[in-house]
């Protein structure tokens, strides 16, 4: 039988989870194994007497294992358009966000009758008349209408709740139960495949819907789980076999024990498979030691050389792959951290550790690397180059938004808005433009505007004053390169390709180049691929994870274990192996 259990779930300290249906079968698993992990969980039913059993039992394993999370009850119904109502003024009346929103409730109305196939149309006729208007009609109330209904009346919460770090830890989070019975044909169930069919199709809709506002809606088939809706039989080993064999997989629900993440890698070029081959090594080392997820890689060689050994013209890789990439998955955040590393140094005076540690966001799917332009006239002396950059409200706002709420989620609450629009009248005029618009949205941020020139100057006279600074996709580009310079080495310096709205797959990789001067000496620095595969980590949701292995990282600078970069002699290889040895020797296995 699948079984829900806390020790196959996830961390939620904090997270306020609402679940309908929550007075019984899947909704009361749902919530017990929320409360275990942290959330505060608020039942929604429509039985008073189910909420005080459900809620009584929660209370006492609340209590039996010391947990922080609070528990309530709303009881109401879901079937009707007042009862949604009620049920959405109640909740939001006792909570100022909802991170997750839970859709537990269903119904599933069986006909009463007896028809098998092989019997005359007659008896097809009798059948399928047998369901009642109303049985029909209250199915898709409660199945598909009230998870629209109460999701809408919520949508003020939970946008509340995932706009707090621009969508990147999984609050706003909105989970409607489907069923395998709305892909497939079941005998005397149309009312509930119809209508867990519109539910598959629905989620489709809010999902493109809420995606801007980095609300996140997924719908779940949990397969055979007992609940009013499906009885088994314990006595019966195989009865939810039995049950299953009509399912598209043949086989019952089953939870892993360890998150499988599935990572592509792509080494490229000059110095990417050296550094690259070290970022998988440490990474398998973290998951092994931890024991908390797994790590499923793909390795692919579209290198240049690859290319060419093809007669592929080598601009390829890049044009036609990164680029690529970051444009077609709508990877507009490029995300790149800076400080300066415990034993290391940064080349300005009187910058220590902690005295330079920013964020810099540039818009990646635009403005001046949008592609736009040509040459004509190619070999005369009127030859002309045009190169044109591209900005589009929507996303110079999107880009805005996220870089707004970045800043809101770091200690200091600080943006600069880096632009250029004493000179480029109009590009960068819509930027300035917009980041007033969206400020309005942020009181509790600080901004200040620069010049691009000017905070070259600001960067390296006063880099106390700077904490995350949202640019162009050049200008951030450009003002990257410096602060990763400034912070002791090109070579430690991470980027994060986003698509904040989880869509479509992020990139992340380090910022140095090809670095082909230093190509096969094995002297590369690796700790930007480490730093990365770190960013990595928090992004798919493993954030101890990413602070252990960071820490790591740190220890092992501090020890002296660095490449020429910065100040030392040691090897790629020799840098990789003390970072292992140092996971290996100061961490746990996670519980």
């Amino acid at each position: 039988m699948a079984e829900l259990k806390a020790e196959n779930a996830f961390s939620i300290p904090g997270r306020v989870a609402v679940i309908t249906g929550g007075a019984g079968g899947l909704g009361t698993s749902v919530a017990r194994c929320f409360l275990t992990n942290g959330a505060s969980v608020t039942l929604v039913d429509v039985s008073a007497p189910a909420l005080r059993t459900a809620e009584s039992a929660l209370l006492r394993l609340k209590a039996d294992l010391n947990l922080a999370g609070t528990v309530r009850t709303v009881q109401g119904d879901l079937s009707t358009a007042d009862g949604v109502s009620g049920i959405a003024a109640a909740i939001t009346s006792t909570h100022d966000e909802v991170d997750i929103l839970v859709h537990c409730a269903g119904i599933r109305i069986l006909n009463p009758t007896t028809f098998e196939p092989g019997e005359p149309l007659s008896a097809l006729a009798a059948a399928t008349q047998s369901l009642a208007w109303e049985d029909m009609e209250k199915s898709f109330r409660i199945n598909v209408m009230a998870q629209y209904y109460l999701t809408a009346a919520l949508l003020g919460l939970l946008g509340a709740a995932a706009k707090k770090n621009g969508g990147r830890d999984g609050r706003g989070c909105v989970i409607c139960f489907s069923s395998a019975a709305g892909r497939h044909n079941a005998q005397f169930v149309p009312a509930y495949q119809i209508s867990k069919a519109a539910v598959d199709h629905l989620v489709r809709i809010m999902a493109a819907e809420f995606a801007d506002h980095y609300i996140r809606v997924n719908a779940i088939a949990p397969g055979i789980f007992p609940s009013g809706m499906c009885s088994i039989d314990e006595n019966d080993p195989n009865s939810n076999l039995k049950l299953a064999f009509d399912m598209p997989a043949r086989r019952p629900a089953t939870l892993p024990s360890q998150t499988t993440y599935k990572i592509a890698s792509i080494p490229a070029d000059g110095i990417g498979p050296e550094v690259v081959e070290a970022g998988v090594e440490v990474l398998k080392a973290l998951a092994e030691t931890l024991g908390s997820f797994k790590l499923d890689f793909t390795h692919f060689d579209w290198s240049s050389d690859t290319y060419k050994k093809t007669d592929v013209p080598d601009h390829i890789s890049l044009w036609g792959l990164r680029l690529a990439i970051c444009q077609t998955f709508q990877q507009y955040a490029n995300v790149r951290p800076t400080k300066v590393f415990r034993g290391t140094e940064s080349p300005l005076r009187r910058c220590n550790v902690g005295d330079l540690d920013w964020v810099i966001l540039r818009e990646n799917s635009e403005g001046e690397y949008a592609g736009q332009g040509g040459r004509s006239h190619r070999g005369r002396p009127w030859e002309t180059a045009t190169e044109v950059s591209i900005f589009t409200r929507h996303g110079v706002e999107r880009l805005m938004r996220f870089a707004f709420e970045t800043a809101q989620s770091r200690p200091r609450k600080l943006l600069t808005v880096v632009t250029k629009s004493n000179a480029q009248r109009h590009g960068m005029v819509l930027w300035d433009e917009v980041a007033r618009e969206v400020a309005k949205d942020f009181p509790d941020v600080t901004v200040d505007k620069m010049l691009v020139d000017a905070m070259t100057t600001r960067m390296v006279l006063k880099p106390e004053s700077i904490d995350t600074i949202v640019a162009t996709n050049l200008h951030a580009d450009i003002l990257s390169d410096l602060a990763a310079a400034l912070a002791g080495s090109i070579g430690i310096a991470p980027t994060s390709n986003l698509d904040p709205t989880r869509e479509n797959p992020s990139m992340f990789e380090p910022i140095h180049g090809s670095a082909f001067d230093i190509t096969g000496k094995g002297i590369a620095n690796p700790v930007g691929t480490f730093w990365t595969a770190a960013e990595m980590l928090a992004w798919l949701g493993e954030k101890d994870a990413s602070a252990k292995l960071l820490e790591a990282v740190e220890n092992v600078c501090e020890s002296g274990v660095v490449t020429a970069d910065l100040g030392g002699k040691a090897t790629t290889k020799e840098v990789t192996a003390a970072v292992v040895e140092e996971i290996k020797k100061t961490l746990k296995p996670a519980k």
